[in-house]
């Protein structure tokens, strides 16, 4: 009976423990977290110094705003699309289910473009001339940009891909879905931004 109590506090300290010493960053690998370069001690510096971690967009509230390239190397800034509806899709090369859910994104660009839709891909981490190949390959037209250090990814605390945003024109997020949208949920969420 000690014995079994025993195994059971040593797995209960790994699981506690673990989280504190190791990190698991995008590529799946893990390393020691350390401390950033400036990085205040929390048990010497008073509460209200500490920053808050980054909260995940909400549905009602404005959507993180920012800028990244397109492949062509001209830039695109969220903010600058207000007065239109978005639709933000993140999504890499890799990933089966973006994949998958492709041929629809392109057939919403194509439907609710002239309704204002703007259709816009956030590739997470690929490089330019691959997202160029597999948007010919895939036939898609609508507005891509390049997230190559997920900086963008990271902001909207993505766990999984893809992710899409459904963002008002006033840039306010309607609606968030993570996994492979159907084609008829997709368009519900998109007739929700669309006026």
């Amino acid at each position: 009976m000690m014995k079994r109590m025993g195994i059971f506090l040593l797995c209960l300290g790994m699981v506690f423990l673990e989280p504190t010493c190791c990190r698991t960053t995008g590529g799946g690998e893990s390393r020691k977290a350390t401390p950033a370069v400036g990085a205040q001690n929390p048990a010497t510096t008073p509460a209200e110094a500490i920053p808050s971690p980054p909260t995940a967009p909400k549905v009602g509230f404005l959507a993180p705003d920012f800028s990244l390239e397109q492949p062509d190397g001209s830039s695109i800034r969220l903010s600058d699309l207000r007065g239109s509806p978005v639709f933000l899709n993140l999504w890499n090369i890799a990933c089966q289910y973006c994949r998958y859910e492709m041929p629809n994104i392109q057939r919403m660009h194509d439907t609710y473009s002239d309704r204002g839709l703007v259709v816009l891909g956030v590739n997470e981490e690929d490089a330019a001339e691959d997202v160029l190949v597999y948007m010919d390959r895939m036939k898609l037209n609508y507005r891509m940009v390049l997230d190559r250090d997920s900086r963008v990814g990271h902001s909207y605390l993505v766990q999984g891909l893809p992710y899409s945003c459904f963002i008002d024109s006033d840039g306010i997020i309607q609606s968030i879905y993570i996994g492979e949208l159907s084609r008829v949920k997709m368009e519900q969420l998109i007739q929700k931004i669309v006026e």
